[in-house]
C-alpha cells in the first residue's frame, strides 16, 4: 500500500491535532509569539491622566497668551521707553542740536555719525560768521574753494572718506576731526 510513496502520513493521528496544529513545530522552525495581554485601564489613573493633560493644556495657553503679550509689549512701547535723538538724514545745518546728537553718537560709538555732524556743524558755524555761504545744493570740495582754509580741507577730507568713500569711522578719526573742526573754528592755518 505504501509502496513507491515517499511520504507516508497517519490520517487518524492528524484528525486528532485538528486544523489548530502548528507543523512549522514539528519541522522546527518554530516562532514562538509571546501573546501580550494588555491590562485594562484603572479607572483612578484614567481620571487623573485626564486631569494632567487638561491641566497642561491650560499652562501652555497661559504660556503662550503671556509670551506674545511681552513680544507686543516690547516691539510697540520698548522702543519708545528710550530717549533717542532724531539724526536728520539729509546734511543740514537748520533746527538741529548738534551738541546733543553728537553726545548721543559719541555715546552709542557711532563715529561715521560724530564726524558728520561735526562736519555740519563747523558749516554751520562758519556760515553764522560770515565765512562761507551754505546752501543744500553746494558740494564740500565747493566750501573748501570758497573758505581757502588748509585745516577746513583736511577736515572736509576726513568727512568725505567717511561720509562717501565707504571708510570705517574709527575714534583715532573723531579725534582728529574734533581737532582740526576747533582749528577752523579758531582761523586756522590759510
Amino acid at each position: 500500500m505504501n509502496e513507491g510513496k515517499t511520504l507516508v502520513f497517519n490520517e487518524k493521528t492528524i484528525e486528532e491535532w485538528g486544523e489548530a496544529y502548528d507543523y512549522n513545530r514539528e519541522l522546527g522552525k518554530t516562532k514562538l509569539k509571546p501573546e501580550i495581554k494588555i491590562p485594562e485601564k484603572d479607572l483612578n489613573n484614567s481620571h487623573l491622566e485626564d486631569l494632567y493633560t487638561i491641566v497642561l493644556w491650560i499652562v501652555g495657553v497661559f504660556l503662550l497668551v503671556g509670551f506674545t503679550t511681552f513680544l507686543v509689549y516690547h516691539l510697540k512701547f520698548g522702543t519708545q521707553s528710550r530717549k533717542s535723538v532724531e539724526i536728520p538724514e539729509e546734511d543740514t545745518i537748520y533746527g538741529v542740536d548738534f551738541e546733543a546728537l553728537i553726545a548721543q553718537m559719541e555715546k552709542e560709538g557711532n563715529y561715521m555719525q560724530c564726524i558728520r555732524l561735526k562736519y555740519l556743524s563747523v558749516l554751520k558755524a562758519l556760515h553764522d560768521s560770515y565765512r562761507i555761504v551754505w546752501e543744500p545744493y553746494k558740494t564740500p570740495t565747493q566750501y573748501v574753494y570758497e573758505l581757502k582754509n588748509t585745516d577746513f580741507k583736511s577736515l572736509t577730507n576726513l568727512f568725505m572718506k567717511v561720509r562717501y568713500g565707504g571708510y570705517a569711522a574709527t575714534s583715532m578719526m573723531y579725534d582728529e576731526a574734533k581737532r582740526l573742526s576747533d582749528l577752523v573754528l579758531k582761523g586756522g592755518r590759510r
